[in-house]
């Protein structure tokens, strides 16, 4: 992360090198490594030199050999400290985390992008549809439920439901008409297939699926 050209820190990261460091909390907490709880603060971490034998191949070999030893460096400018460190000691760590604003604003482009019909999207449309109405004629649950795995209507609809949430009209218009969209291919997709299967038999799931119910 730090290595070749110089980085400025996320807030609230804080950047520490050296070969042993102490730490001290209050209250006293757990240490836990690997999912066991080994100790508890105070810890005393140090980096024992030649303690491990590792195989990393001759190129790294030659380029460690080549590195001078860098200085201890502390870099903890962006770390809370006095009142607001004080005020965040006392908050109770979240049960979900917040997404960043970076974060978000990545999800917001993918659902924008998703929200618009392409080529992936329509062949999905007409191979979900042919396998669904294979499954009907054939009478088999297994194949129309993969017929709905396979359906990619769930992205515009979570793009629709972002375009709700913010209010934002050229999201919504484009979840809509993908939405609409995709029923009208399918609708046109099954029309095609039926009239290609020689009988026109009405079987158990079409029967079924011609009285839903909330279950």
């Amino acid at each position: 992360l730090l290595q070749g050209k110089k980085k400025r820190l996320p807030p609230g990261i804080g950047y520490i090198k050296s070969s042993q460091i102490d730490i001290e909390t209050v209250p006293e907490l757990k240490v836990t490594i690997d999912d066991e709880c080994i100790t508890q603060t105070p810890l005393h971490c140090e980096v024992l030199p030649k303690a491990l034998r590792l195989n990393i191949g001759d190129k790294l070999a030659e380029e460690c050999q080549s590195t001078q030893i860098s200085k201890e460096s502390v870099k903890t400018a962006n770390l809370p400290s006095d009142k607001e460190l004080e005020q965040i000691s006392l908050k109770h760590i979240p049960m979900f985390a917040y997404a960043s604003e970076e974060r978000f604003r990545e999800l917001f482009t993918s659902l924008r992008d998703d929200a618009k019909i392409n080529s992936i999207y329509v062949t999905l449309m007409v191979l979900s549809t042919m396998l669904a109405t294979i499954g009907l004629f054939q009478g088999s649950t297994a194949v129309v439920i993969g017929a709905m795995l396979l359906a990619p209507l769930m992205t515009p609809i979570v793009s629709l439901a972002m375009g709700l949430l913010r209010g934002n009209i050229e999201l919504l218009k484009n979840s809509v008409l993908k939405i609409g969209g995709g029923i009208v291919l399918a609708l046109l997709a099954s029309s095609l297939i039926t009239q290609l299967f020689p009988f026109k038999m009405i079987t158990d799931e079409m029967l079924a699926r011609q009285s839903p119910s909330l279950l």
